[in-house]
């Protein structure tokens, strides 16, 4: 586990990256600010990519705690 941090232009794009493996392979979810809110479609400006990575459209400003979460389960 590591910690980053991503600093982008406001209205730029950032992607967070997530890497997991195992068998069977790992389920990646994102929890932003200590809410499992990422994965519910609520705000369109959050995909997670098939790749596990979180991306993030048009930042606004903001100070978050985005956490990536991989399990079997």
């Amino acid at each position: 586990m590591s910690d980053r941090e991503i600093t982008v232009n406001e209205h730029d794009q950032a992607e967070l990256p997530c890497v997991a493996a195992g068998f069977p392979a790992p389920r990646i979810s994102w929890i932003k600010d200590g809410r499992l809110s990422l994965d519910s479609g609520v705000d369109t400006r959050y995909q997670q990519q098939q790749t596990g990575s979180l991306t993030i459209n048009s930042v606004q400003v903001c100070v978050c705690v985005c956490v990536c979460v991989c399990g079997n389960w």
